[in-house]
């Protein structure tokens, strides 16, 4: 979720001793933390971030400060697992780091991006497979030069060559799907937002789709899949809980949570039914968690029963029995008009079908 800072309890793993539900008849496991961080982080990203199938723990820390991490097992034990979290990079930003992505680069291999303040990113280069036998590079400063490696690991980019406020908050999020293929996921389509008001869907580094300036301030984004056709709409969120979810082609639709809203995330959630549903889950000031489940839209453009029937194949078949031509759109729309709200009643201009003997 977004919205809050966290303390990090880093992996967790189940115990023997288990507690036994009598009522259901489950079995309830017992976890103990492996490895604990205390460190205030304000994001994380876990999963597959260089490129080489492994997973993958990445920290954006309140100092601008990112580390990137991996879990390295030391035997099997009888207890609990035998490891430790062994670090990889560590990256210097310039601003605030609020959120953190993986998102498909131009080749295809990910890449790991932070926000940056005034609706811009960073590419952090994951370098720690080049030589694996180095001492971590971010650890290492360059002969001769003030700049350590980390500082050239980073690649800034600004979405925009006008900025209203460069220090204002910004999120994304990355690797959005353009559908059920495959191939989809590999779109480059990542999203931002910005605490006045800006939301923008990106392809690739420099392409913009769109832009939208909303009057709320934006504190999380997140992506979901609202229509089942494999599109990934954003879904961005504001203190206010006014909440937006917004297509591929800009098409919006937003409705107002009536509390203030202090941590917001949304995603696929088993919550009724024995399966994943889309659901928007949103923490209040109040101590309140809600849970919105089977967030699900037919579509997300607009329509009318007009643009329905003309889908259906009998539709125009049906109308030339009535005896109105189905191009003839004023035609179609009074009958329309007269079959839902008076059916009752002889139609004014009736067409040739509808006509009675003379």
């Amino acid at each position: 979720g977004s919205g809050s800072s966290k303390w990090s309890c880093l992996g967790v793993t189940a115990q023997k001793g288990h507690l036994v539900n009598k009522e259901r008849g489950g079995v309830l496991v017992g976890f103990k933390p492996t490895s604990t961080d205390l460190a205030p982080d304000a994001s994380y990203f876990s999963g597959p971030a260089d490129g080489d199938g492994r997973c993958e723990l990445v920290l954006g820390y309140t100092d601008r400060v990112v580390r990137a991490f991996r879990w390295e097992d030391l035997g099997d034990g009888t207890e609990h697992l035998m490891g430790q979290l062994v670090s990889l990079k560590k990256w210097m930003l310039e601003g605030q780091v609020d959120s953190l992505s993986v998102t498909p680069g131009p080749l295809g291999v990910p890449e790991l991006m932070v926000s940056q303040p005034g609706c811009a990113y960073a590419i952090l280069l994951c370098t720690w497979n080049k030589d694996p036998g180095a001492p971590p590079t971010s650890e290492v400063p360059s002969e001769g030069t003030r700049e350590t490696p980390a500082a050239r690991d980073v690649v800034l980019h600004q979405t925009s060559g006008r900025i209203h406020n460069k220090n204002v908050s910004t999120h994304l999020v990355g690797n959005i799907k353009r559908g059920h293929s495959p191939e989809s996921g590999a779109s480059g389509l990542f999203a931002l937002c910005t605490l006045d008001g800006t939301l923008k869907l990106m392809e690739q580094a420099d392409k913009l789709l769109w832009s939208v300036q909303v009057d709320h301030q934006l504190f999380a984004l997140e992506k979901l899949d609202v229509t089942g056709n494999g599109h990934e709409e954003v879904v961005a969120c504001a203190w206010d809980g006014q909440t937006y979810i917004i297509d591929h082609n800009r098409t919006v639709v937003r409705f107002q949570v009536d509390e203030n809203i202090r941590a917001f995330c949304a995603g696929l959630y088993a919550c009724k039914g024995g399966h994943n549903s889309p659901c928007l889950v949103y923490v209040t000031f109040n101590q309140k968690i809600y849970v919105y489940w089977e967030v699900q839209l037919e579509r997300m453009e607009s329509t009318n029963l007009l643009k329905l029937l003309e889908a259906e194949p009998e539709y125009r078949d049906l109308l030339q029995e009535l005896g109105v031509d189905p191009d003839d759109l004023p035609a179609a729309r009074a009958l329309l008009h007269h079959s839902l709200y008076h059916p009752d009643q002889a139609p004014r201009c009736a067409p040739t079908g509808l006509q009675g003997p003379t």
